[in-house]
């Protein structure tokens, strides 16, 4: 029995070692790869993880991947412009709206006087929806020019400008930038949202629990009016679509139901 047991071992050594992985493989490099991408798109956090993604990928691997993102983002940012601008322009030719131009007098710039120049309109479309003059477009700002009507200080956005059948005193629907914790019986509309008003005579509007629950569950936009304008901003980096102006039109005419504001 002696002389098999070293047999024996020798057969139960060669089992493990033959079972067991491989150390590192594809599966592991990606992940580790993933993990740096992750690390590098951290603010002040991306020189160190670009400096092990090298070590790990290799130099001409690392420096072939760098060039193909320096230069392909750029481009398909570009293109997703491009094809924005021309389903822009389709749609625009097909509703009869045409290109805003030479205005330089918008709502937020009264509500605002302080910093003018520190919002800049990018691209306008004027056209009518249902009877009211409305504008739309891309726009951004620095240095917190848009106030509460937006939750960042700096961006870049789209928005809907509104023609009223006549002018109201400056009133806003806004999202607080903190929401407090939600409590049993809490008003949701409250909790999100706070209204900013000079006088009361829009009060009874403002009440309205359906106009609460659409600011909600985001049927309508926050918005502000300043004399006979209301209008909406949203932040995005997109450029505008068709989908989107039209969504913006059908968000900003529904919240004038709500608010009595047609004739």
């Amino acid at each position: 029995m002696n002389r098999w047991a070293p047999e024996r071992k020798f057969w139960t050594a060669r089992q493990i070692r033959n079972h067991r992985r491989p150390p590192g493989g594809i599966g592991s490099a990606l992940a580790t790869i993933l993990i740096l991408c992750g690390i590098c798109a951290i603010p002040g956090a991306w020189p160190v993880g670009m400096i092990v993604l090298a070590r790990v990928l290799g130099g001409w691997t690392f420096l072939a991947l760098l060039v193909l993102v320096v230069v392909l983002v750029p481009t398909l940012q570009r293109m997703r412009v491009v094809t924005a601008r021309r389903e822009l322009a389709h749609w625009s030719a097909e509703a009869d709206w045409l290109p805003a131009t030479g205005r330089t007098e918008w709502p937020w710039s009264a509500e605002w006087p302080w910093n003018p120049d520190h919002v800049t309109v990018r691209s306008a479309l004027g056209g009518v929806a249902e009877g009211l003059p409305v504008v739309i477009g891309e726009l951004s700002w620095i240095h917190g020019a848009l106030g509460g009507a937006v939750d960042s200080a700096s961006g870049r956005g789209v928005f809907i400008v509104v023609r009223l059948p006549q002018p109201y005193a400056s009133v806003s629907v806004q999202r607080r930038r903190q929401v407090p914790r939600r409590r049993g019986g809490e008003d949701e509309f409250v909790r999100r949202f706070r209204i900013i008003l000079d006088d009361l005579s829009l009060a009874d509007q403002l009440r309205n629990p359906e106009l609460h629950e659409a600011h909600v569950t985001g049927r309508v936009l926050p918005w502000s009016i300043t004399g006979d304008e209301l209008y909406s901003v949203v932040v995005t980096g997109r450029p505008l679509r068709p989908a989107t102006a039209t969504e913006l039109i059908q968000k900003t005419l529904f919240l004038l139901r709500l608010l009595e504001m047609r004739d």
